[in-house]
């Protein structure tokens, strides 16, 4: 790992994406890489007015080497349906 170059910042392409839908959404850290722990922590999102008696919609992404687009694709459900269901 020392020799590989970055080529995306988990900081910047996840973490400060997931401070701006804070004001909507309750986001919570359930977890972190084993890898490095500090740099890589996982959260989970959560509707602020969730009910027990509605149905209930489970959305991941994640992270495979560098193909980020499941967590991109769940980030930008957050930021622009998620509010609507």
């Amino acid at each position: 790992l020392a020799t590989r170059e970055i080529k995306r910042s988990y900081e910047k392409e996840v973490l400060s994406k997931l401070e701006g839908v804070k004001e909507r959404f309750d986001v919570f850290q359930y977890g972190a890489l084993s890898l490095d722990s500090s740099r890589y922590p996982l959260f989970a999102v959560k509707s602020r007015d969730w009910a027990t008696d509605k149905p209930h919609v489970l959305v991941t992404g994640g992270v495979h080497g560098y193909e980020t687009s499941g967590v991109q694709g769940a980030i930008r459900f957050l930021e622009t349906e998620a509010e609507r269901l």
